[in-house]
């Protein structure tokens, strides 16, 4: 056998490297830009991913290593030709070849190997990691942080396993300073493995080291963590990954506690005894009380009508045009025909009068008064027509009548950017979910991308025939969607600048434009009082729904998208299951008895800007009547 690999090894290296190369080429794998720094303002060329890459994200599942014997085949790599009649397993020959590991997805599959790797990879790949964990918001590090410790556990193992104890050594030098605090005992007990055949020794280890941990994520951090991974130079820790982790993910959100992580010998229930055994049998009881609550609203096939807050501008004399809430639902900015943006903060009880309302037909509301602590963000020239908070929720776009779009820090109450380029008044303004991206549309039939680091337009989007009126980021980043007075909607891909679908179907200007949460569907409206779903898959008409009496300002879908809202100038907010909306209907129109689940009638001249909550919550913003 070593005779054969002496002879083979280097010709069935180079022959699997070039192969494997052409396989990733195939998957757009092997050209993905570099990762994005940690403030996410990162170059256009982030955003160069495959369409729909939350679903694929979502599809990779990885196999056991039984799968190789496919891989070989389908890489047209023939190892049947044996000296002296002998047969090697796939795990063997890729063994003999270099690859620490040859791991195969199902549908969608990547690759991840690793030839010949240097052992400063380790170093550098656990680095990156720490640095970017570090980097990630704090609710997002809540859920990641118990990823870093295994990690620094195998990597040295497989240094150990190489062997390359020097390089091992150095690397356990450098980062065990990182766990010594809550993982003390482990971090202690790798220092004295030098061989692979030590780790049997340290219990612990051992068990770290041969069962999986199961590690509970939600959805959205999952495809965060996920991406990042994809599109850097994680190779060692997608490996590490997929041999070590079983990722677990769900739409609800972990805790503000510390997530730690389950052995495959380990169950919920141990996990649960081990680490909540101190409470009381109160705590308990109420603990059984709310997991039954839990699983009889599971059982249940009936949506819940969903708790609604409306806040009322009072006396609004300088002419209330639009209205936002932050993505903490802790402020609310308003722009008015005065050129002023104003902001409240909703927690403050000195401004925020919380009323009331028992019966869903009769909504009262929270009446906004002008006060000496509202913030007043002065800087435009004319009506300002939209508002849009960043993710961070300390920036604020705002677009207005005198072509430009400003970027404002709310903390500071200043502008920061003044961004200009249209040739007419600019209607909507929309935030990409990364943050550093946004889109502006306008009255000179255009859309604009823009960073917010840069006062210039990156790209210009050209194909309506009239006014552009509103314009939405798709989920993923990739894709925008616009609507116009030319009464058509338009899907635009941000690479190419060009559009991608054409919706027609709508008779008047489209003012508003919502995404389903998974990105298959568009819904849109505006002065025909219809609401339109758009199948983005084949660019067709899925359903028409009537309910509204006058223009519909707003469209928004909740945190579960089981429910989509609704509201405008008729001075209700209507809430409709998204399920029913979802599905092909044989007449193309809905009754409305059949699908609306709440209809509430309000105090408010117009409704002009609508929000769910994290829990749920409605947040609706107006004109009060006759004020």
């Amino acid at each position: 056998m070593n005779k054969y690999l002496s002879s083979y090894k280097r010709k069935r290296t180079e022959e699997v490297n070039e192969l494997v190369s052409w396989y990733k080429q195939q998957r757009s794998f092997s050209n993905r830009s570099q990762p994005s720094t940690s403030s996410g303002l990162g170059s256009l060329n982030a955003l160069n991913i495959t369409p729909w890459d939350y679903n694929l994200d979502a599809n990779i599942v990885i196999k056991t290593e039984k799968d190789l014997a496919i891989d070989t085949r389908d890489f047209d790599i023939n190892i049947e030709s044996e000296p002296q009649g002998s047969s090697v397993p796939p795990k063997e020959y890729f063994e003999m070849l270099g690859m620490d590991s040859m791991q195969t997805g199902g549908r969608n599959a990547v690759s991840y190997a690793s030839m010949m790797t240097d052992a400063s990879a380790y170093e550098e790949q656990y680095l990156s990691l720490k640095i970017f964990l570090a980097a990630c918001n704090a609710s997002y590090k809540r859920e990641l942080s118990s990823i870093l410790f295994p990690i620094f556990i195998h990597f040295y193992l497989d240094l150990i396993a190489k062997p390359d104890f020097p390089t091992a050594q150095s690397f356990y030098n450098k980062f065990h300073h990182d766990h010594e605090e809550h993982e003390k005992e482990i971090t202690q007990f790798i220092s004295k493995i030098t061989l692979v055949s030590q780790i049997v020794l340290y219990p612990s280890v051992n068990e770290l080291r041969n069962n999986k941990i199961n590690l509970k994520l939600s959805h959205s951090v999952y495809l965060y963590l996920l991406q990042h991974l994809r599109h850097g130079n994680y190779t060692l820790v997608l490996q590490t990954l997929n041999r070590h982790f079983t990722v677990k993910t769900s739409n609800i959100l972990s805790s503000s506690k510390s997530i730690g992580y389950l052995t495959d010998s380990d169950t919920e229930e141990d996990f649960t005894e081990k680490y909540f055994s101190t409470w009381s049998d109160a705590e308990q009881l109420t603990v059984k009380s709310l997991q039954n609550s839990i699983a009889e609203l599971q059982k249940s096939s009936k949506i819940l009508k969903p708790s609604i807050c409306l806040y009322s501008f009072v006396n609004a004399y300088h002419g209330l045009t639009c209205s936002t809430f932050s993505h903490n639902d802790e402020i609310l900015a308003a722009g008015f025909e005065d050129s002023s943006v104003r902001l409240w903060n909703l927690m403050s009880k000195h401004k925020v009068d919380f009323s009331s309302a028992e019966d869903e037909k009769s909504v009262e509301s929270s009446n906004i008064n002008t006060s000496k602590d509202c913030r007043v963000l002065r800087g435009h020239s004319g009506s300002v027509y939209q508002t849009e908070f960043l993710p961070d929720n300390h920036l604020l776009l705002s677009a207005s009548q005198d072509k430009s779009v400003r970027l404002w820090n709310t903390d500071m109450r200043s502008c920061l950017v003044d961004y200009r380029g249209h040739n007419h008044a600019v209607w909507d303004v929309s935030a990409s979910p990364l943050g550093c991206y946004f889109m502006s549309a306008s009255l000179d039939k255009t859309l604009r991308l823009w960073n917010t680091e840069y006062a210039f337009p990156l790209r210009i989007f050209a194909g309506h025939n009239e006014s552009v009126d509103s314009v939405v980021f798709h989920p993923n980043g990739n894709y925008i969607a616009s609507g116009s007075s030319d009464k058509s909607c338009r899907l635009w891909d941000l690479q190419t600048g060009q559009f991608v679908r054409v919706f027609v179907g709508h008779k008047a200007p489209i003012y508003t434009l919502a995404f389903t949460k998974d990105g298959k569907y568009l819904v849109s409206a505006g002065e025909d009082t219809s609401i339109l779903v758009w199948d983005l898959s084949n660019g067709q008409l899925l359903n028409e729904i009537h309910g509204h009496t006058k223009t519909v300002y707003s469209l928004v879908f909740s945190s579960d998208s089981t429910m989509l809202a609704s509201s405008g100038l008729d001075s209700t907010v209507k809430v409709w299951e998204s399920e029913t909306l979802l599905k092909k209907s044989g007449n193309l129109v809905f009754k409305n008895s059949h699908d609306v689940i709440g209809s509430y009638d309000s105090n408010l001249a117009n409704v002009t800007n609508l929000k769910f909550s994290s829990g749920n919550l409605i947040l609706a913003a107006g004109v009060a009547k006759g004020k």
